[in-house]
């Protein structure tokens, strides 16, 4: 069976759209990505692979193809690792294909399901809301920096279980899974009293974003 997801790449400092489509045939098994496809996205098979046997379901035993369209476009970032697994998920008919047609997504796998933020998520959602799609999946720490793009939903996902149940039941109008001690992480991850001298930008970089910031 084919499948179709939508993600995008970064080109410059814009984002762009792209289809990853997937297709499982016949044959000795086999993984295979094409589509100018960069280093980090063709390691990004064992992670997938890794990822959804971790996640309590069956990797395909047949020749798997992942194609990346536009094939002129230079594809980069781990962030698609999600949409490929996706796209695999959807082509064995785990993830609903018709209703994973309305998302966008992103996002980074580790080895057990876990999905980790990744850069560049502003330019990929202003691209995402310009090509006419309404929601996007992406990794939950990712969240407040894409709500900031307005006309589009964003749902939150902390493992690809997560992200498979989102696309299967719909979930839409900004829904995120809850995060435990997300506050108190960043705390830890940020900590600028090491940062010696700089006080006017220490102080600035600790400001809370006004809430009115929109794109």
């Amino acid at each position: 069976m084919l499948s179709t997801i939508i993600s995008g790449v970064i080109k410059g400092i814009e984002g762009q759209k792209v289809n990853i489509e997937t297709g499982i045939g016949n044959g000795l098994p086999n993984f295979n990505i094409v589509g100018l496809a960069s280093k980090s996205v063709i390691e990004s098979r064992e992670r997938i692979r890794s990822a959804i046997i971790h996640s309590g379901y069956d990797f395909p035993h047949g020749h798997i193809t992942v194609n990346l369209s536009p094939a002129s476009l230079n594809k980069n970032g781990s962030h698609l690792d999600l949409p490929i697994a996706i796209g695999v998920l959807s082509s064995t008919l785990v993830v609903n294909s018709m209703k994973a047609k309305a998302y966008a997504v992103i996002g980074e796998l580790s080895l057990s399901g876990r999905i980790m933020p990744v850069d560049g998520v502003l330019p990929l959602i202003i691209a995402f809301r310009e090509a006419g799609i309404k929601k996007v999946i992406l990794p939950a720490r990712n969240v407040k920096e894409a709500s900031m793009v307005e006309g589009i939903s964003v749902i939150g996902v902390r493992n690809l279980e997560e992200a498979i149940v989102a696309i299967n039941n719909e979930l839409s109008e900004g829904y995120t899974f809850h995060i435990t001690n997300t506050s108190s992480e960043i705390i830890e991850e940020y900590d600028y009293s090491d940062i010696k001298g700089q006080e006017y930008a220490n102080e600035h970089l600790l400001l809370p974003l006004p809430e009115s910031i929109h794109y």
